[in-house]
């Protein structure tokens, strides 16, 4: 819905904000879910009421699958873990997968951070974010999104992130300094 509100709003393709590329800072990437040979995709979140436990909820085999449930009680802040908000008065972060005419971002995970009057007005927004290189077409993210007490984003979703593989499953934090 965020992404039909960026090109109602007249921006189809990307402006000229700040750019942010994450997608090679494995760092902050935490596989939530991967199995060779399965399709992983399509999964949603939710921040539960601790603040600390983020639920992860996705279907096997490309939405005809088993459901599977995997959580985090760290907010996925651990290096090593197994398993549309507002970053500011009037500050969104809006993640997606690129759309828009061809560029080097092209079916690949992003986020775009503005505010509300940005979008209104048709500028390009305070920053872009390249989140990760999907390497097959455009099949990936479809994400949730949270925000933790502290601020930190914490965005989750799927697509082929190795070349030649099946879809798995992975979760990206951003600090809200680097925004």
């Amino acid at each position: 819905m965020h992404r039909r509100a960026l090109l109602a709003a007249g921006l189809t393709a990307w402006a000229q904000p700040r750019f942010i590329e994450l997608a090679n800072d494995t760092k902050r990437q935490v596989i939530v879910d991967r199995e060779p040979g399965q399709y992983l995709g399509h999964p949603t979140t939710v921040l539960l009421e601790d603040g600390r436990t983020i639920l992860c909820v996705h279907p096997k085999g490309h939405g005809k699958g088993a459901i599977q449930y995997k959580h985090s009680t760290d907010a996925a802040l651990a290096e090593d873990h197994d398993a549309t908000t507002y970053t500011g008065p009037d500050r969104l972060f809006i993640t997606f997968r690129d759309t828009g005419p061809a560029g080097a971002t092209k079916g690949d995970w992003v986020a775009w951070t503005g505010t509300y009057g940005d979008i209104v007005h048709n500028r390009p927004g305070r920053s872009r974010v390249w989140l990760m290189r999907n390497h097959k077409g455009a099949d990936c993210a479809y994400p949730g999104l949270e925000r933790l007490p502290n601020g930190t984003i914490v965005t989750t979703t799927y697509g082929h992130w190795t070349p030649n593989e099946e879809p798995y499953i992975v979760a990206v934090r951003i600090r809200p300094e680097e925004l």
